[in-house]
């Protein structure tokens, strides 16, 4: 990994994150859009504290690397992480999140698909709030979209959707990558997800670790540039596996919320058909001449042969309901494990 070598400036209020993959269209575009608000200075509180831009490259391969390296040249307060494999936003905010020198972080795509003026409004109600994460949220009330593909708009809905399902946290937008960190607080989160995937385990963690969390309205804005350079169909492909890494991920999450019904529902026709067997044994077995275990085993063996598909079928429909609770308490058992180590190593890392 390239890293700028640059030391800190003293004191650093703010960084400006922006994760970048293959974005050398835009990307001195989206510099000077950002220097250009933070010189404005509406977003400080007072006349101390300086600002840095914090771009990390992806693994781009479009050039985008020597553009960063020529905009941290032309401005010292712009700096730069770079390694060569593409690993993912997860990785690049990561990799960010370590290596930042502001007090607060906040993160936005190359795209700005939402605009610096959030900075200011975020700050301030992290102020008054005490909160140490603002989470932007074009969902919620006075949030607002503009510009955005009709069926992008209704993924990223849905998906969210699917989020507040899984976690009910009650914030109405987990993927946004529009957020304002307390540096301290981020820095301090063991988080392990590459992908797409951090944004909400960084919500989940947080939440453990009761650090103050709250959502602001934001405007997302899809710009004519960044829908005139392809942005971009996802294939049916990618679509499909990133639905099933987001749908185990919320079963490792909630078990309960996926187990729960088919246990119970799988339960329930268990229960019928045991019954429906019951009948059918009593039935036979007072028609029995023989007594003792005798009568029992004719009976028996007088069920399997008049209806057999009844006994398979319960056969059937207990292994299932058995199989699907076992996986569901393992499930449980390894998320409450998880938490658990989580809380401790955290504490540890805490002292």
């Amino acid at each position: 990994m390239l890293v700028q070598d640059e030391p800190r400036r003293s004191p650093t209020v703010l960084t400006v994150l922006v994760p970048c993959f293959n974005e050398a269209e835009i990307l001195r575009e989206t510099v000077a859009e950002l220097t250009a608000y933070l010189d404005t200075g509406r977003w400080r509180k007072g006349p101390e504290g300086d600002w840095e831009i914090l771009l990390v490259d992806d693994g781009s391969t479009d050039g985008s690397h020597s553009i960063m390296v020529d905009l941290a040249q032309r401005d010292g307060r712009v700096r730069y992480l770079s390694y060569r494999i593409n690993a993912g936003q997860g990785q690049a905010l990561q990799k960010g999140f370590a290596a930042a020198q502001g007090d607060w972080i906040f993160c936005v795509d190359a795209d700005l698909d939402y605009g610096p003026e959030h900075i200011d409004r975020f700050l301030a109600l992290a102020e008054e709030s005490g909160a140490e994460i603002v989470i932007g949220s074009p969902y919620m009330r006075r949030g607002t979209t503009a510009g955005v593909p009709l069926a992008r708009l209704w993924m990223s809905r849905l998906m969210n959707w699917y989020f507040r399902r899984v976690l009910n946290l009650g914030f109405s937008t987990y993927t946004s990558i529009l957020r304002l960190y307390r540096r301290e607080a981020i820095q301090g989160l063991l988080l392990t997800s590459r992908d797409k995937e951090l944004l909400p385990e960084i919500v989940i963690k947080a939440a453990l670790l009761g650090i103050p969390i709250i959502e602001a309205p934001a405007h997302l804005h899809w710009r004519a540039r960044n829908r005139d350079r392809g942005r971009r169909g996802a294939s049916v492909l990618s679509i499909a596996r990133k639905t099933m890494r987001h749908l185990l991920w919320g079963t490792m999450e909630n078990p309960m919320l996926f187990f729960l019904a088919p246990v119970l529902a799988v339960g329930a026709r268990t229960l019928w058909f045991a019954i429906a067997i019951l009948i059918l044994f009593s039935a036979s077995y007072s028609q029995t001449a023989v007594g003792g275990l005798t009568a029992i085993t004719v009976a028996a063996n007088n069920v399997m042969q008049v209806n057999p598909q009844t006994v398979v079928t319960f056969a059937v429909l207990l292994l299932t309901g058995l199989i699907l609770f076992s996986l569901s308490i393992i499930i449980l058992q390894n998320k409450v494990k998880r938490e658990h180590d989580f809380l401790y190593f955290s504490r540890l890392l805490r002292k």
